[in-house]
């Protein structure tokens, strides 16, 4: 179906009953061709008429939005990337919400980690009771996404080694803050103290005080042991976690890894935590490579609201109640 065609239907689709949203400047962020800036305006537009009259109503609200355009080779498999930017205030004039929605564009929901000098990158959750934010892909199928999980068993293998560098480096460390003296000097220093002892002290007290002196008495050598077990132990045990989650069925180990934290901080996978984070590679074969670089072949809507601001938390249930992601389909691949 013709590109312009499609969504002047869809646009007449829509019946106009609410007053206009207020248009601010739109923000260009780089230079852009004129014909593949007026077919994005021309889907940004769309989308601001699809929102006013079927997704929000504003009689208690003064919305104003902007479009955001970024040139090719900014996206996901160098697909253009731009979407609509909305504000809601009050009746006080304070901002309640934000919303946006970006054609091509998954970062606002990406997130990174660096396991074994290598930067994966996360998806945040959709929804967090730590965070008011809320996230949705709208894609052709669910089930065909512009990124793929990283498995566990993946994972586990690169926080292994990154783990296992990270105690070499921290055992090195202490062997260089803790220099072992040869065995004469050790033997003369422990030999001194004895003396001292015998020289200071009789009877029952010196024999309880060289008691004392050689059960804490530790060699170079030790002491070097003793810090490094007591510097590593953390580490031992996540190390000892992961090998066993090695093991695991293959099944199992196929499994999406999802984690929340650093990889030194690693309790296990999180499957069931809404803090946690996927770990996920863009996935270059989601796209269609026959339609334009403008053409959205997904949409990621992001809803942000300010739950401390009068008013917010009624804007972001109506927000849920009301929004019907499925329409944004109509869009995609026109």
């Amino acid at each position: 179906m013709n590109y312009l065609y499609a969504l002047l239907t869809f646009a007449l689709s829509l019946h106009h009953t609410t007053p206009s949203w207020e248009k601010q400047q739109d923000h260009i962020n780089g230079r852009i061709a004129r014909a593949t800036l007026d077919k994005m305006r021309l889907t940004t537009g769309t989308l601001a008429g699809f929102l006013q009259d079927s997704a929000l109503s504003i009689e208690q609200y003064s919305p104003v939005w902007h479009g955001e355009y970024f040139p090719e080779n900014s996206g996901v498999a160098s697909l253009s990337r731009y979407g609509i930017s909305c504000s809601f205030f009050g009746a006080d004039g304070r901002n309640k919400a934000d919303l946006l929605i970006m054609a091509n564009d998954i970062s606002p929901m990406l997130g990174s980690i660096v396991v074994n000098y290598k930067k994966f990158s996360t998806i945040r959750p959709t929804s967090s009771p730590n965070e008011p934010v809320r996230f949705q892909l709208v894609t052709t199928d669910n089930n065909h996404l512009p990124y793929t999980p990283i498995s566990r068993k993946e994972y586990l293998q690169e926080a292994t080694a990154d783990l296992a560098a990270t105690k070499e480096d921290l055992i090195s460390r202490l062997k260089a803050q803790i220099p072992i003296r040869s065995a004469a000097v050790q033997e003369a220093e422990k030999a001194n103290a004895i003396n001292e002892i015998n020289n200071t002290f009789t009877g029952a007290e010196r024999e309880v005080r060289l008691r004392i002196f050689q059960k804490n008495y530790s060699s170079d050598e030790d002491f070097l042991k003793t810090s490094i077990q007591k510097h590593t132990a953390g580490i031992d045990s996540t190390l000892h976690l992961m090998d066993s989650l090695l093991h695991r069925p293959a099944a199992e180990l196929a499994k999406a890894a999802i984690i929340a934290g650093e990889t030194a901080d690693f309790r296990g996978f999180e499957d069931g935590n809404a803090d946690a984070s996927m770990l996920v590679r863009l996935n270059p074969d989601f796209i269609d490579r026959s339609l334009s670089t403008e053409t959205p072949q997904f949409f990621l809507i992001c809803w942000r609201y300010n739950p401390e601001e009068p008013g917010a938390a009624q804007l972001d249930q109506q927000f849920m109640q009301q929004l019907d992601p499925s329409r944004l389909r109509d869009f995609l691949g026109h």
